[in-house]
């Protein structure tokens, strides 16, 4: 006969796994923030060891992040990534998953449901629609090294038999060929203006993205720059390109990779920094950091702590040598107390603590922060346009368009920098210039920017 507390155990087992097995599977959440509305979607995987699971967000473009924290107790559902650094706390009910999702500083409900979330497209008035009164193919090009192909779209004007040309790199992340986020194409914009006024343009998927192969994850700027080339090589090759007029253009880290690309390419005529940084990554992070928490309304003893925290394990990845990634993990540890909303948020301490090791241990994040663009800022030997917002919280304008025009001119090459008061770092017009009012902002791209951008390349390709 069966004992019966072995029987209420195996009875508790079964319930578990029933709960634990009703997450499988896909779920669909619509995330409000600041008047946007942005989708997100969960695949839930709790029948691996340990669970695991990826995250979509399809309004950005963005597919198969990685959530390195799926934890499942009875009926409540933990779900976090270092990549992007956000968490989500909930608890299945009969309609659906009730929770709070945390990233950056925001704590807002999400809910997950089993039912596909159709897209609600927000007013995009710059969007360009057709028809458009210039030619559009879409691409593919080699990697040097023959390990994968990007895919993308060229423009060119219907006109010209040799148009000078501009390709266009994307920010940080996994970026499509348009630079997706919240409903804006940035790049898309960029392209129709730029074709309509002569200039040709090529834009396409990062690596690993879209209908691009190779891998993203794992990668560096310096991998991306490798890509950038194989785009220039194409484009000696095609035809109808200028190969003594062909300008780079790059957004943010895209602006940092023109810069690396034009200091060692020979056939790049001129580059734009789209909120390029000036500065070591180092420095762009602990700015951008202050800032965002500044305008949010941290504290100043809680951004000051968060600060120093990133300056001490900037210090130990500089230094390198082994016992990095233990030392990263000593001074998270010692960090923060358990019981503080930052562990809540992430499940507890230890699970905080995982998060943020591996985005400091990820490759590209070492990179990011160790690269110093004024030595290859030095090497230029073509023109540079420099952009960028007042409102700008990821990339200071102030501090950055300083440091560029310093640069350049040193390497004793022409600089334009103009700062745009009141436009963020998407160059839109902004109150705050927070991330969060990204979406709920219709401009995709000011025009004054957009302007600037065409006259100056006109010039250039005279």
């Amino acid at each position: 006969m069966m004992n019966k507390g072995i029987l209420l155990w195996i009875l508790l087992l079964q319930t578990l796994a029933i709960q634990s097995q009703d997450f499988a599977g896909t779920w669909y959440g619509k995330l409000a923030i600041n008047g946007a509305q942005m989708r997100l979607v969960f695949h839930i995987h709790p029948d691996t060891e340990p669970a695991s699971g990826t995250m979509d967000s399809p309004d950005q473009g963005a597919y198969d992040i990685a959530l390195e924290s799926v934890l499942i107790k009875g009926d409540s559902l933990l779900l976090a990534s270092h990549a992007i650094g956000f968490s989500y706390k909930g608890v299945q009910g009969s309609e659906g998953i009730v929770g709070r999702f945390v990233q950056n500083g925001y704590n807002v409900p999400l809910f997950l449901q089993r039912e596909y979330i159709e897209a609600s497209r927000a007013q995009r008035p710059q969007t360009p629609v057709e028809p458009f009164p210039y030619s559009i193919t879409e691409v593919s090009f080699s990697h040097a090294t023959g390990s994968h192909q990007l895919a993308g779209t060229l423009t060119l004007p219907r006109d010209a038999s040799k148009a000078p040309l501009v390709i266009l790199i994307t920010g940080s992340g996994p970026q499509d060929r348009n630079e997706e986020i919240l409903d804006h194409q940035p790049f898309h914009v960029v392209a129709d203006y730029l074709t309509r006024q002569g200039i040709a343009v090529l834009r396409y998927d990062d690596r690993g993205v879209g209908e691009s192969g190779g891998t993203f994850a794992g990668s560096t700027s310096a991998d991306f720059a490798s890509d950038v080339d194989a785009a220039i090589d194409w484009a000696a090759g095609h035809p109808r390109i200028d190969v003594d007029h062909i300008g780079l253009i790059g957004h943010s880290e895209g602006a940092m990779i023109a810069t690396m690309v034009a200091a060692r390419n020979p056939l790049v005529a001129f580059i734009v920094m789209m909120a390029g940084p000036g500065t070591p990554g180092s420095e762009i992070v602990k700015d951008q950091t202050r800032l965002i928490l500044e305008v949010s309304g941290a504290s100043e003893s809680s951004i000051d702590h968060q600060v120093a925290m990133q300056d001490r394990i900037f210090s130990l990845i500089t230094q390198g040598g082994d016992g990095l990634e233990q030392g990263i993990r000593q001074i998270l540890d010692e960090s923060y107390a358990d019981g503080s909303p930052e562990m809540q948020a992430y499940g507890g301490k230890d699970q905080w603590v995982n998060l943020q090791t591996k985005q400091f241990m990820d490759p590209w994040y070492q990179f990011f922060i160790q690269y110093d663009p004024v030595p290859d800022l030095k090497k230029l030997q073509c023109p540079v346009l420099a952009l960028n917002g007042l409102l700008d919280l990821q990339v200071p304008c102030s501090k950055n368009l300083s440091a560029i025009e310093y640069a350049t001119k040193m390497a004793g090459v022409p600089c334009e920098a103009h700062a745009f008061p009141g436009l963020n770092h998407l160059f839109q017009p902004a109150q705050s210039g927070l991330p969060a009012e990204y979406g709920a902002i219709e401009t995709t791209i000011d025009l004054k920017v957009l302007e600037v951008m065409a006259a100056w390349i006109e010039q250039q390709v005279q």
